[in-house]
């Protein structure tokens, strides 16, 4: 066989071993296009996901934002209603300075009236506790609002508000149970007149120490937009 016929017949071989490979590499670079197009629909279907996620938090959290303000408000004025009224009821139990003998309940001319020189002193027993539950919605509600853009997390003036107003409202607590505990304890024990006067004047000025904390929880809680 000479070399012309050689070549004639290996000519399709080697020919059709070329063509296989290109084809091949083409089937592997259409593999690679396709895996990566799918790793792109997968990133941007996570990245829906994701956004989707966050609006529904905002959306949470604007909801509840409108209810925070008004619970936050209506605890607020019922403990000044509270504090109002426990002015009145140590004015007419202790006197400011006064003796036992001297007080207007022992002079029977009491401003809330005698019914309120013994006992539970229902009035301002009544707007403490309104205060609690109101206090209770609103301190319940700041833990249902998510925060999903962590703005409370950075370091501008609007994150230093949301973590001042989200401190105070430890401190609030704190104080309206302090009252609950003295309250109780000032209405229910049978003690002497300095005593008692001692109990309700503890009392009186963790109320009013309540009060200012509460105000200026909302002052800063105005100044947020978020």
């Amino acid at each position: 066989m000479g070399f012309e016929t050689l070549l004639l017949a290996a000519t399709p071989i080697f020919g059709l071993a070329l063509e296989l490979e290109d084809t091949a590499a083409d089937v592997v670079l259409v593999a690679q296009l396709t895996s990566e197009a799918a790793s792109a629909d997968a990133s941007a279907d996570a990245a829906t996901g994701v956004d989707a996620e966050m609006a529904e938090a905002i959306a949470t959290r604007q909801s509840l934002v409108p209810w925070h303000v008004v619970f936050g408000n209506l605890a607020w004025a019922s403990t000044t209603l509270s504090v109002v009224l426990g002015f009145l009821t140590y004015s007419d139990r202790y006197g400011f300075g006064a003796d036992a003998a001297d007080t207007p309940c022992a002079r029977g001319d009491p401003i809330l009236g005698t019914d309120g020189c013994a006992g539970v002193p229902w009035p301002h027993t009544v707007a403490a506790s309104a205060l609690v539950l109101f206090y209770g919605a609103a301190f319940t509600t700041s833990f249902l609002m998510p925060d999903p853009l962590e703005v409370g997390e950075g370091d501008g003036v609007l994150a230093r508000r949301i973590r001042i107003h989200r401190a105070l409202r430890w401190a609030v607590l704190g104080l309206v149970v302090a009252q609950v505990v003295f309250g109780a304890i000032n209405a229910n024990v049978d003690t002497d007149f300095e005593t008692s006067r001692a109990l309700a004047g503890a009392h009186l000025a963790l109320g009013v120490t309540t009060w200012l904390t509460m105000g200026t929880q909302g002052i800063v809680g105005s100044l947020l937009a978020y």
